[in-house]
């Protein structure tokens, strides 16, 4: 397993052409926008994408799921949407949510939107991108970007998150950021969520690349997943 985790983190890196030890500029993130094929989500404040089906079943802390929904305050959830704008600390009950930077988005400013598309590597890759997403109550002073990539090989589920390098710049209260199973078992809150630290995440990471995480979450506790409560601070 640890061969298959290690051989996915080596094609990411090669796709990305990123040396360890740098950030992740935007021009780096995966293709996304109308020329990727991408569906823009309407402007909007705590909407979210309809339902989504997947191309083939996603394993997701030991169930499966078919479809999956793009809410726009940040984060993906399977079977159902999710609107909570506060940050929310896990576990909860009943909602099975990937986190990857949920606080207050506001899009209806302007043309910012959150854009989703599905592309095939491995068995395929799900891909939804928040591009310069403002904050409530139609704020765009400030504006966050960041992207998420789920990917499988039909055994194995991998999650993927992106903060591009210097475009993490709100709210300063603080976002989530982890993963919930819905279950109130397996659940994972990343060090910094809900504080003023979770701003530094665009320059940390579990991979030795600023602004990149990756997270094996097929069962169980997500792997590569550093359990250092300090490292936001730093």
């Amino acid at each position: 397993m640890l061969n298959m985790l290690e051989d996915f983190i080596a094609l990411l890196l090669l796709l990305l052409r990123l040396p360890s030890g740098t950030t992740v500029p935007l021009s780096s993130f995966y293709s996304y926008g109308s020329a990727a094929g991408d569906t823009l989500l309407p402007p909007n404040d705590d909407g979210s994408s309809p339902s989504i089906p997947l191309p083939a079943p996603f394993l997701f802390f030991g169930t499966y799921y078919s479809t999956i929904f793009v809410n726009n305050n940040g984060d993906l959830s399977f079977g159902q949407t999710w609107s909570s704008y506060v940050p929310t600390q896990f576990p909860i009950p009943t909602y099975p949510v990937v986190a990857i930077y949920q606080a207050d988005v506001d899009t209806r400013a302007n043309d910012i939107r959150a854009l989703t598309g599905t592309n095939v590597s491995l068995q395929w890759l799900f891909i939804a991108t928040w591009d310069h997403v403002g904050y409530c109550c139609s704020g765009t002073d400030k504006t966050n970007t960041f992207q998420a990539v789920l990917a499988t090989d039909s055994v194995r589920s991998y999650a993927v998150f992106q903060y591009a390098d210097g475009l993490i710049q709100w709210p300063s209260n603080g976002a989530q950021v982890g993963f919930n199973a819905g279950n109130n078992v397996n659940y994972v809150n990343i060090p910094g969520s809900r504080t003023p630290y979770i701003l530094n995440i665009a320059g940390n990471s579990n991979v030795g690349i600023g602004g990149q995480w990756i997270f094996l979450i097929s069962q169980g506790w997500p792997s590569l997943y550093k359990d250092d409560d300090h490292f936001l601070k730093e």
